[in-house]
């Protein structure tokens, strides 16, 4: 199986060489846990291959994202940036859009959060128009979000069914990050090909992280939690020690 490097080294060794080509993976975590981090340095060690990237971002502009990346040294310009809101020209007449792609007379106007909906046909067409034939990898930011527009769980299920499938169809290997702070596993931790799962805890008022892959398929993994640190270079995993909470010394 070919494996694609994760663009963080210690993350490669836990993987046996990286992530299985191919293969749609959800980052999960809570707010802070290093999950937008972890998907644009993902994209970025693709640049470096010669590979482009597309993240689709459902929540925060570029603009914002870019000021909290650049102590890294990224530059978003390097990939193909998405965002709905950003894409989309107010659809006339009505303050609301039916799909965040519509047909018919448009009229430019600036387009807040509240005129769009974002759903599944949205997201797919949006990421179909930017693919490339060198696009070899996927980054959404966040599955949380896109699911807060399916409220009905069938359909949500539905959704989550269609979405993994047209990632492993586009031939990319796709990254999807979700918002968690309970051990309960979401509908998506089962229908993915792999989960990692970024974790932050707070010991003598100390902020400290580690990293688990809970599941990955088609290969063997590190079972075990390994510290994570965010540095001024990106995040590093320390594959070799073992994360124990607890005091440290």
């Amino acid at each position: 199986m070919k494996k694609v490097p994760t663009g963080v080294v210690g993350l490669d060794r836990m993987f046996s060489g990286g992530f299985p080509e191919n293969s749609a993976i959800i980052v999960a975590g809570g707010p802070g846990s290093g999950k937008t981090i972890l998907s644009i340095q993902f994209l970025m060690r693709g640049v470096m291959d010669g590979e482009d990237g597309i993240f689709l971002s459902l929540g925060e502009s570029k603009e914002r994202i870019q000021r909290n990346i650049e102590t890294f040294g990224w530059d978003l310009n390097q990939i193909t940036f998405i965002n709905p809101v950003e894409h989309t020209p107010r659809r006339e007449p009505g303050p609301r859009l039916d799909a965040v792609l519509g047909t018919g007379s448009q009229k430019k106007e600036l387009v807040t959060e509240t005129d769009v909906i974002i759903n599944l046909p949205s997201v797919t067409r949006l990421i179909s128009s930017a693919l490339k034939p060198s696009t070899r990898r996927i980054a959404l930011d966040s599955l949380s979000t896109l699911k807060m527009f399916y409220g009905d769980e069938v359909k949500k299920r539905r959704m989550l069914f269609r979405l993994m499938e047209f990632l492993i169809e586009s031939g990319c290997t796709c990254l999807l990050t979700s918002e968690t702070t309970e051990d309960t596993p979401s509908l998506e931790n089962y229908i993915s090909d792999g989960v990692l799962k970024m974790h932050t805890f707070i010991e003598s008022g100390r902020k400290r992280r580690a990293i688990e892959i809970q599941k990955m398929r088609g290969t063997g993994f590190d079972e075990d939690m390994r510290p994570l640190k965010i540095t001024n270079s990106g995040i590093e995993v320390y594959n070799e020690e073992l994360f124990t909470e607890g005091p440290t010394t």
